[in-house]
């Protein structure tokens, strides 16, 4: 299913598109299938004990609590935390982390990229339009999973930033990285109450991935065919060549 409507975005005024990734760039809950069968077939040959997946939930229900209290330094508050709960040291949580859910997914991103993506980002770049990613989790390694090449790229983690959404530092950082003010800039992502949240209270312009499942309203979408359908329709009526052609029409 493409757009059968418009998203309402201003193309024309915008300088920059900021992407999240998990559910933005591809199908996070596609992916959870074959990290499951995964995890699984470790616990059952006893190559990640229990005790590993108990410190695994501990560590994203963390996250969600730290998010919510708009918490800073989190790269180093979420693993002291669950550290402390698990009674494990600090650099045991970080190993289970980096390994589960940095690095084994990794493996299956690519499987799971959304259509048309990286033909949408090339599409934004030949307009003149800057790039950009911020992630809450690291992104760097699955961008380059993906196969998606944009200008600058931050996540949570990072010292520069060091919140989650929906606090708004991390697109901050950024535009300011891009140089491009916050009012000329769109916010692509998925949850409207972590990037669409985060947009607005750093005064950006928001977009919402969603599913296909509904008919999408206005500053949502469904496909990146459709939005590339749609900045080429925008751009082709602000050409030159339709401008004579539209006056032609009304004078004849």
């Amino acid at each position: 299913m493409t757009n059968s409507i418009g998203t309402g975005i201003k193309w024309e005024a915008i300088d920059a598109v900021i992407f999240d990734v998990d559910g933005t760039l591809f199908d996070h809950v596609a992916l959870r299938r074959p990290m499951v069968v995964k995890l699984l077939g470790h616990l059952l040959t006893c190559r990640l004990p229990w005790r590993d997946l108990r410190t695994l939930r501990m560590f994203r229900r963390e996250r969600d609590r730290l998010a919510l209290a708009g918490a800073d330094n989190i790269g180093r508050r979420q693993f002291e935390h669950v550290a402390a709960a698990a009674g494990r040291p600090p650099s045991e949580v970080e190993a289970i982390v980096t390994q589960w859910i940095y690095r084994e997914p990794l493996s299956f991103v690519s499987r799971y990229t959304f259509p048309d993506v990286s033909r949408f980002i090339t599409s934004l770049k030949d307009r003149g339009i800057r790039t950009g990613v911020f992630s809450d989790y690291p992104a760097t390694d699955k961008l380059d999973a993906l196969g998606i090449a944009v200008e600058v790229v931050r996540d949570a983690t990072e010292p520069d930033v060091g919140r989650l959404k929906p606090r708004p530092d991390g697109f901050i950082r950024v535009a300011h990285l891009l140089d491009v003010r916050p009012e000329r800039c769109l916010i692509i992502g998925d949850r409207d109450d972590r990037d669409g949240e985060a947009a607005r209270r750093g005064g950006f312009m928001f977009l919402q991935k969603i599913a296909a499942l509904r008919q999408p309203k206005a500053r949502e979408f469904t496909s990146y065919a459709g939005l590339i359908c749609e900045i080429e329709r925008i751009s082709a009526s602000q050409s030159p060549g339709a401008t004579d052609v539209a006056g032609k029409r009304e004078h004849a």
